[in-house]
């Protein structure tokens, strides 16, 4: 069961990756009274930002205020958000958790308007040790992907459209 959910957008792109993660997390947290002391294990999806620092889910479990508890990140991925929620409803109904938060955030965009060497963020506050990191650690691309151009979803999921279009009959080109 999901008990809340939150969102945070940075129209004004001054919110780095864990502020955005921290405003979407207070915002869920706050949606479900008594969620934040269920909570004993927090996962972050992985950070491409730059800053996000080697401890994003431990630094979010201290800014939350639910530090201490099982704390880790992800490889990168876009299967990482559903599979930190499939992975945390299997644990639940386990009982080997009572409660997970699963939390993302990124800014890419904010990393990019900014001028060089200009800070983008508050830095992490220099948590000791890197979080566990889970999922699979394999190379992004294949070599064939690559030199197809087929490098970011906006290249990838067209290709997916164009194939579902043609198996239903309908002209892809369309």
């Amino acid at each position: 069961m999901i008990a809340a959910v939150g969102q945070s957008i940075s129209r004004d792109n001054s919110l780095g990756p864990l502020e955005l993660a921290e405003v979407a997390a207070r915002e869920a947290l706050g949606a479900a009274a008594g969620l934040g002391a269920a909570i004993d294990t927090l996962l972050v999806v992985n950070m491409l930002s730059r800053r996000a620092g080697r401890a994003p889910a431990s630094e979010l479990a201290t800014r939350l205020g639910l530090a201490p508890l099982a704390a880790a990140t992800t490889t990168v991925g876009g299967n990482m958000p559903q599979w930190l929620v499939t992975r945390a409803a299997t644990e639940i109904r386990a009982g080997r958790s009572a409660a997970t938060l699963v939390v993302g955030g990124e800014s890419l965009r904010t990393a990019r308007l900014r001028p060089r060497g200009e800070e983008l963020h508050a830095a992490p506050s220099g948590i000791g040790a890197p979080d566990p990191v889970l999922g699979a650690d394999r190379r992004d691309l294949t070599d064939e992907e690559r030199a197809a151009g087929l490098s970011l979803p906006l290249f990838v999921y067209p290709l997916f459209e164009s194939v579902l279009a043609s198996r239903a009959g309908r002209d892809p080109r369309a």
